[in-house]
Formats: structure tokens, sequence, C-alpha cells
């Protein structure tokens, strides 16, 4: 374990207490106090009352700018980041400091306030009185009461500070938390909180606890909850949770969406052996590949990831690890599947060559089923629905779709709302010169398949979960010959009705 402490703080708009190459000879020699912003000199205090004589601070000690020598610096030490937390002897967490000039240390802290009331103790035949002092609960319990989440919680970059550090001093609103790999203690609740977090009550347990021990993690969980339970405490498990609570989080920059991230992955990499293509895992493709959006997606501006990684877009969640809501399929039920696509390859591109630089492309090469669709549009083009491409004529469709009308259709990802089978008869006619032609690329298909929460999206469908499912993905080609791009997620709820489909069997390159 290092001798240093960690700090993990929200910058703010201001940051000119940073390293730059204006100030870096200086900075070498001493850095003044008086220069630095409240978090940071409270951090420091922290440090000192701990005993430690260093301090590790992200805004200090990685040079910041634009030009190359911070740039590289930058991409060097983000690779480090795991080492920095992971081995730090604890990190100060700045939970509810907005910027670098809040601090946390001098916050009025309005429900510790004490109001004090005189009370008679004629009841115990005495004369006198005595003052007792009232305070608020600072851990209210009632069944729908959640603890809001702090500042902190809501950033991207902070996940991994909190996941990878051992142990962790969080300065709240109201008070200092002591956050472990074991357990979560309060000021206020002294009982350590382990498989449950009272900042997260419907959510399950915290990313962090147990995640740098998961042998211990799964001992626990077969001793306190049985067997069944420990197996949820697996690699792919425990990597999904970590997405679905990142999606949830905020970046200033888009761009710093899959750097943000790459120390949890290689802590896991060197926890599983497992092999990272660009967001998913090569050991875990094909779950890794249906992933979905829950909101209306983001797509950036700027290149961040290949279209088939769910780093390209800035897809939602709800903190919801405990549903995995952004994973529709468990990846163990692929394990029965009546196909699954052959994922060859995936090659990465990255400016300098080395797999930490900024990522330029990457190409995901499977051998797989596809058939061709169209894409009907109406009123708006942000309502529409998908239906597969049969080799007859648009006008017999109608009837196809008579036919299949207890059927989900498949149908994009985004948005989530679409039309009723009446309606898409009844406007069937007036599309022909509108439609748009795509690829549906099989990834799997099992009866072992159903669509979590499928009754939420999709009504009348949980009967049709029965009969299992074929998960594809929705492309069209990209401006590369012979590649492809994800443009969605497709669902077909009954096996039979998918194998009935004109598939044919081609090499796909997916951009």
């Amino acid at each position: 374990m290092g001798n240093w402490a960690t700090l993990s703080h929200c910058w703010g708009q201001i940051s000119s207490h940073v390293t730059n190459v204006s100030n870096l000879d200086c900075r070498v020699h001493s850095i003044s106090m008086q220069e630095l912003p409240l978090t940071l000199k409270d951090a420091i205090e922290v440090t000192r009352c701990m005993g430690l004589k260093y301090l590790w601070v992200d805004s200090i000690c990685i040079l910041q700018g634009s030009d190359d020598a911070p740039q590289a610096d930058w991409l060097l030490e983000s690779s480090r980041m795991r080492d920095y937390y992971k081995c730090c002897d604890f990190c100060i967490a700045a939970d509810d400091a907005s910027s670098d000039e809040d601090g946390f240390l001098s916050i009025t802290r309005t429900q510790r306030a004490k109001v004090p009331v005189s009370m008679s103790l004629a009841h115990w035949r005495r004369a006198d009185s005595c003052v007792i002092y009232l305070q608020a609960d600072l851990n209210p319990r009632s069944e729908n009461h959640i603890l809001p989440r702090s500042i902190l919680a809501t950033r991207g970059w902070t996940l991994q500070e909190h996941v990878l550090s051992p142990r962790a001093l969080h300065y709240g609103h109201e008070q200092i938390f002591w956050n472990c790999q074991f357990q979560r203690i309060s000021e206020s609740n002294l009982s350590p909180e382990i498989l449950w977090s009272s900042d997260r009550p419907q959510y399950g347990m915290d990313a962090k606890r147990f995640f740098l021990a998961p042998i211990h993690g799964k001992e626990y969980l077969y001793n306190k909850c049985g067997p069944l339970n420990a197996q949820l405490f697996n690699t792919r498990r425990r990597w999904y949770s970590l997405v679905n609570e990142y999606a949830a989080r905020d970046l200033t920059f888009e761009t710093d969406r899959l750097f943000a991230l790459a120390a949890l992955v290689q802590e896991i990499e060197a926890q599983s052996g497992f092999t990272y293509w660009v967001g998913i895992w090569a050991e875990d493709a094909h779950a890794g590949l249906l992933w979905r959006a829950c909101l209306p997606v983001k797509i950036s501006a700027a290149y961040v990831a290949p279209s088939w990684s769910r780093a390209s877009r800035d897809i939602s969640s709800f903190y919801d690890t405990a549903n995995f809501s952004n994973y529709p399929v468990d990846g163990w039920k692929l394990d029965s599947s009546l196909f699954k696509a052959n994922i060859s390859s995936c090659e990465i591109i990255t400016v300098d060559g080395t797999l930490n630089g900024r990522l330029l492309n990457a190409k995901l090469t499977l051998r797989t089923r596809r058939t061709m669709a169209v894409i009907l549009r109406w009123v708006s083009s942000s309502i529409f629905t998908l239906v597969a491409k049969w080799r007859a004529s648009l006008a017999s469709l109608s009837q196809k779709l008579t036919r299949a009308r207890k059927r989900k259709m498949p149908i994009p990802e985004n948005p989530k709302y679409y039309l009723s089978r009446k309606e898409a008869i009844q406007r069937l006619s007036t599309v022909q010169r509108d439609s748009n032609y795509l690829t549906i690329v099989q990834i799997a298909s099992s009866r072992d398949l159903s669509y979590a929460r499928g009754e939420d999206y999709y009504p009348n469908t949980q009967a049709a979960a029965h009969n299992g499912s074929t998960m594809c993905l929705l492309v069209q080609p990209g401006t590369e010959e012979g590649t492809f791009r994800r443009v969605g997620l497709v669902q077909i709820t009954d096996v039979e009705y998918g194998e009935s489909l004109p598939w044919e069997m081609r090499t796909i390159v997916l951009v």
C-alpha cells in the first residue's frame, strides 16, 4: 500500500491553479499554498492530520493544456490512474463541493444544528430542570426515502476513483462517511452497510464493494445469501453494473468516454484475463454487442468509439445496477443459443499505435446471418417501425403484418415509441417512395433469451418471451466499402418467426 492520499473532486469552471507548461518549472521546486483553491487546502490539512506526507491531485500532478507535451503527459498519466488510486492509503472525497473553490471542511451543516430545550424533572420528583439538545436525524429511514446523490457521484471520472480506492473519507454536506471495500459507515450510523447502501437502496450493492477482492466477495455472498446470489458476483455482472452506473454520469469532454473508465478496465483485465475490445470483452462479445439506449441518445460530434461499442453513444441509465437496463440480454443465456455469430477478430487502430492512445478506428469482423429490412416512416422522422423485407411486393406486407399482429415486430432501439399494427397497415400504402433499406445482422438466437423488462417497453409481449428471441443489430453501409455501422438493436421475440426470415450467411465488418 502506498504512503500517499488521493483527492477525488469536482474541478469547477475556474482552473487557474492547474499545472501547465508555464508554471511547471516553478512547481517542480515548490507550490505555494496561497495559490491553491480551498478544496485542495482542505485536502492537504486532512492528509497531514492522517500522518501522510504525500497527496496526489490530478489537476496538479498531470500537465494540463492542448499542446503536444501536455497531451502526451495526459495520455501517460491517465493510463496510470489504476495504480494511483488502487495503491493509495486512502482517498479524500469532496462529495458536495461543486468546484475547488468551495472547500469541504468549513461547510455549514444545517442539520447538525442543536436546538436547546429546557426539560422539567418534576416527574422524577426533582425541583430542578435540565437542558436537552435536539438534532435532526441524519439517517432517516422510510420505505420511499432515497438519499440524494452527491455532486461527486454525478461525474464520470470519479467512478473509477471511488471504486478503486481501498478506503475513502467522504466529506458530505451533513456528515462524514467512511467507505472501504468491505463496508460503509457514517457519523450518524455506525452499523456497517455492506450489501445495502443508504444512498442506493433500490439498486443493490455499491459497485465498490469487494471490487478489489472478488473472491472474498463471492464467499461472503455465498455464506450470507446462498449460492445463487453468489453466482451474480461474476466478472460479467460486475462489469455491466459498472457500465450502467457510468452511463448515468456526466463528462465535460465526450472524448473522455473510454479514458474515464480505463482504470477499471485494467483492473478487470488483471483479475479475469479477459481481452478488452473498445467497450466490450472478447469473451463476452455477443452479449456486449447487445446494448441499448433507454433514453434518446446523443451522437458525438467527434469520433469517440466505433458504432458497435456502447462508448459511441452518450447512453443514459438510472443508476440501475441491479437490472442492467442498458444490456437486455443476460450473457449466460447465450451459452445455449441455437445460433451465434462467429466473431473472428477485432482490429484496433490508435493515433500512436499503442493501446492507450486515442482511437482512430476499430473494426469488428463476424461471420453471421443477415437479411434486409425496410424502415417505414410516417408523420415524424422520430417515429418509425421496422419490418423484415420479404421477397414479395411491398403491398403484400399488410397481410404479413395482419398475421403477425400478436407477435412483437423488431424495432430499432431509439426511440422506444412505436406505432401499432393497425396504424402501420393503414399507412402502409403511403410509404413506397420514402423507404430506407437497411440490414439486420443476427448476433444470437435462443429459446432462453427474453428482453429485460420487455413488458415495460412492449405491452402484451410477456407470453411471447417464452418462445425465446433472436437478437440482432440493425446496420447500414459505412463510408468505407464493405463496412457497416450499427444504427439500432432488433429483437424478434419468436424464434420460429425469426428462423422463417430469408437469412443468408455473410462476412460483416462493423466499424
